[in-house]
Order: C-alpha cells, then sequence, then structure tokens
C-alpha cells in the first residue's frame, strides 16, 4: 500500500466524527467479524479521494459504505447480486 497524503483538518475530523457510526451502520447488517475490516476498507477508500471535489464529506463517506456494503454481500453470493430493491440485508 503507497503512502496516503495527510487528510486536511476538515477530513480527519469527519472520519473521527463517523466512524462509530459506520461500525454501527456495518454492525446493523453483518456479522460482528466483519464490521471492523468494512469500517477500515471505508475509510481507506474515503481518504484515497479528492476531498477538494466532495460537496459533503459525510454523505460521501457514508456512500463508499453503502458501496462496500452492496460489494461484501455480492461476494457472499457468488454468481448472484445484491438488489437492495428485493432483497434487504437482513435477509442475506
Amino acid at each position: 500500500m503507497t503512502d496516503m497524503p495527510k487528510p486536511s483538518p476538515e477530513i480527519a475530523a469527519t472520519v473521527r466524527e463517523a466512524y462509530p457510526k459506520l461500525r454501527r451502520f456495518f454492525a446493523k447488517k453483518v456479522p460482528p467479524a466483519e464490521v471492523q475490516d468494512l469500517a477500515q476498507e471505508t475509510i481507506v477508500t474515503f481518504l484515497e479521494k479528492d476531498a477538494s471535489r466532495m460537496e459533503d464529506p459525510r454523505r460521501f463517506l457514508f456512500g463508499i459504505a453503502r458501496n462496500k456494503l452492496l460489494q461484501h454481500f455480492d461476494r457472499r453470493r457468488p454468481g448472484q447480486s445484491f438488489d437492495s430493491q428485493v432483497v434487504s440485508a437482513r435477509q442475506v
């Protein structure tokens, strides 16, 4: 993994504030053993993005979290993609 540049104070504050909420977001949807990994993957992806292009960093962060969750469900169900309009996360 390459070194990431130091995040701006605003982005660092967003991550610090949102981290417990991210963990709760994932904890309601995946087994406990997977919560930490998904939260960390979300933050790494968020920090790799160009913060100057984000209108609302918190919303952007939780958009990444949603995508990570959908990717997680897709990996757990090979050959069958997860459609949140058809199946709830609780059913998976």
